[in-house]
């Protein structure tokens, strides 16, 4: 619970809002999704073997690894920029949920199998998801402010703007200059 709460206040101090609606309706989703596969399959615990830690329910799926995976993979795609920083990221995560995972089957608290149905859910869902309602083209992750107004309309983009509107106007441009930098 205090890896959930952290990442969904770091997405907040952010200020990554759509991110955090579709990590929060992934969350939702993920517990009737969860709870059904719980309530269906109803898998007691490891047969014949010593239980170390502390359980109670059924094992399939592992909600913990669930959990953890799920937030670890929306810190990931809500607070990594894309590229070589998320790859890194992804690989921590990745570690860290096989750390536990190994852990929880030394405990004896789940299956191999039911550790496994755990973690694909926990990324299935939420990777699903920000890929389709939050793509990288569209919505970014990135901490550095560039600029937002006032684009150099010089060089490539210049010849580009000049080329589209020949293309798609039929119309020579004769100059481009950029309009209302007095308040700059």
């Amino acid at each position: 619970p205090v890896i959930g709460v952290v990442v969904v206040l770091l997405i907040m101090v952010f200020r990554r809002w759509r991110h955090l609606l579709v990590l929060l309706f992934c969350l939702f989703f993920l517990e009737i999704v969860v709870s059904w596969i719980y309530n269906g399959l109803t898998r007691p615990r490891p047969f014949g073997v010593w239980i170390i830690g502390a359980w109670d329910g059924y094992s399939a799926p592992s909600a913990p690894v669930a959990a953890l995976t799920f937030f670890l993979m929306g810190a990931v795609y809500c607070l990594v920029v894309p590229g070589r920083p998320r790859s890194y990221a992804k690989a921590g995560a990745a570690a860290v949920v096989a750390l536990f995972c190994l852990a929880r089957l030394y405990l004896a608290v789940d299956h191999p199998d039911d550790v496994v149905f755990g973690v694909a859910l926990g990324v299935a869902v939420p990777l699903a998801a920000f890929r389709f309602f939050t793509p990288n083209e569209v919505f970014p992750v990135v901490y550095r402010r560039g600029r937002t107004a006032h684009v150099d309309v010089t060089g490539r983009r210049g010849a580009a703007i000049r080329r589209a509107v020949q293309d798609q106007l039929g119309l020579t441009v004769l100059e481009i200059r950029p309009v209302g930098l007095e308040s700059s």
